[in-house]
Order: structure tokens, then C-alpha cells, then sequence
């Protein structure tokens, strides 16, 4: 016996929902690393301008300074932008841990 047209059309109808809302899932993931990313490269460039240091330079004391509290990037890049915390705040941290690697102590 062939499936009904109803039972059809209802299979249909749930994997198009499926398919819409793994849509919708992806959407919202890509807009929170588009946002993410945004937001680190304008903490790079207080980072950069506060410390008169080359961008890449901006971007190893942002990761640094979050990877010696073990706080994701995005949240740092936040913090620095939205002035929580200080430039000086990840310049010093930055010299500091320069200064204890070339000591020979761990960072």
C-alpha cells in the first residue's frame, strides 16, 4: 500500500522545518564570529594606538593577556573596548610576562 498523500506532505513539511532552522542555526553562529571578529580587530587597533605597537604586535598582547587568565579572546577584545579594561592594564601584562620569559620563569 502507497503512503498516503497526507503522510507525504506532513514528512515533507518536517525536514523542510529542519532544514530551515539548521539555516537559521548557521545564520546565527556566522553573525556571533562576524561580531567576535569585529570586536578583536578594534581591540588590536586601541591596543596598537594606546601602545604605538604594528597590529600583529596588538594582537599577541590581546592573546596573551586573555591565555594567562584562561578567558577567550572575544571576551577580552569586549572587555578592552568597552573600556572594562584599560589598555595599559594588557600593555603592562604584556611586559611583564616578556620580562619573566626572559627570566627563564614560567608565564
Amino acid at each position: 500500500m502507497p503512503p498516503r498523500p497526507s503522510a507525504h506532505t506532513a514528512t515533507i513539511g518536517i525536514l523542510q522545518e529542519r532544514a530551515i532552522h539548521r539555516g537559521e542555526v548557521l545564520t546565527e553562529q556566522l553573525q556571533v564570529a562576524l561580531t567576535n571578529r569585529i570586536m578583536i580587530e578594534q581591540a588590536k587597533g586601541v591596543l596598537a594606538h594606546a601602545g604605538e605597537l604594528e597590529m600583529d604586535d596588538a594582537f599577541q598582547a590581546l592573546r596573551g593577556y586573555g591565555r594567562r587568565r584562561g578567558a577567550r579572546l572575544s571576551e577580552i577584545a569586549r572587555q578592552l573596548v568597552t573600556g572594562v579594561i584599560a589598555p595599559d592594564t594588557v600593555l603592562t601584562d604584556r611586559v611583564r610576562a616578556t620580562a619573566q620569559h626572559a627570566d627563564g620563569r614560567i608565564v
